[in-house]
């Protein structure tokens, strides 16, 4: 029984799943034992082939029931390749939404900054007198903190 590897492709296993077929494959004289031979080793190849399988490829090839090894290494080449499509499009939309927020921080830095306008407690001014007090509540401006707005006037 093989296994797939982590890194390995479904084509890499198939051929390695080949030559370990092709190990236990009896050689004989006879034309009729070696077609026996030859079609038994091609049904274990799909077997070990099939359950050695990982991942998604592996399930989707298992549910196509193929009837050969060549149909099993087309499915599981098309799933993995759909797989690796689908986060390629992933990374592309990651991507777009970074290029989105690179903009805006573009365009805030023609953004015009401005105090902001605070409002006078009134309670600190009792006992002051009236010309020393901000002329209204409200219109004090301090010189912090600031507002930022993307008004140019």
């Amino acid at each position: 029984m093989a296994r797939q590897g982590r890194n390995e492709s479904p084509q890499e296993f198939a051929d390695r799943c080949r030559t370990l077929a092709q190990r236990i494959t009896c050689q004989s004289d006879d034309p009729v034992a070696q077609r026996v031979h030859r079609e038994n080793a091609e049904r274990m190849l799909l077997a070990s082939y099939l359950a050695g399988l990982i991942g998604v490829p592996g399930t989707q090839v298992r549910y196509a029931s193929p009837v050969s090894i060549e149909e099993a290494i087309r499915i599981a080449v098309s799933v993995q390749e759909a797989e690796r499509q689908e986060k390629f499009n992933k990374f592309l939309c990651a991507t777009t939404t970074a290029e989105r927020v690179a903009t805006a921080v573009r365009d805030t830095r023609s953004v015009h900054v401005r105090p902001a306008k605070q409002r006078v407690d009134a309670r600190r001014f009792q006992g002051v007198p009236t010309r020393q007090r901000p002329r209204a509540l409200g219109t004090r401006r301090p010189s912090l903190p600031y507002a930022v707005t993307n008004a140019k006037g």
